[in-house]
């Protein structure tokens, strides 16, 4: 008798297991192929502060030590949903379970729901390479135009950190 019940304990165990495990699997699964690193961000903030201390003309292909082709600039109150459409994908740069919030519940549904925030998010080819929320104490962006080419991203700092873009 004391054998069935240990077999009832793991088939118990075993059962329980599978439904933990198999919808974690369909889950993280998708989220590692949208994730994108952070490993740029803290040295491309370093160069944009100082370029923008600077308060001197400056090519953006010079703060980035990645290649892209196109930079969007998201303005306050844009959604994630505009964001993706934009840019014609989805991406996070959230930890697993912070992409669980932002991309299955309503948190996530405006990351920029603060007139302070603006967001950069550099792509090259169909992938996106950098997303960083700036506030606009730091860096406002809302000047400039909503989509930059590489090959034309020279900016200028007008008043103390207003960033327009150099037509030229």
């Amino acid at each position: 008798m004391r054998s069935v019940k240990i077999n009832k304990k793991t088939v118990i165990l075993s059962v329980l297991l599978i439904v933990l495990v198999v919808p974690f699997s369909i889950s993280f699964i998708p989220y590692l192929q949208i994730k994108v690193s952070s490993n740029y961000n803290d040295e491309f903030e370093k160069r944009l502060s100082h370029a923008i201390e600077a308060k001197k003309p400056f090519d953006m292909n010079e703060l980035t030590d990645f290649m892209w082709d196109k930079m969007y600039i998201f303005y306050p109150y844009t959604s994630r949903e505009q964001m993706e459409e934009t840019i014609g994908r989805s991406w996070t740069t959230h930890s697993y379970f912070g992409y669980l919030l932002d991309h299955k519940t309503i948190l996530g549904d405006h990351p920029l729901d603060d007139e302070s925030l603006n967001k950069l998010v550099f792509v090259r080819g169909e992938e996106v390479v950098l997303d960083i929320t700036l506030r606009r104490k730091q860096a406002d962006f809302t000047e400039a135009a909503s989509v930059i080419n590489h090959d034309k991203a020279r900016f200028e700092i007008v008043d103390d950190n207003k960033i327009v873009q150099i037509l030229n």
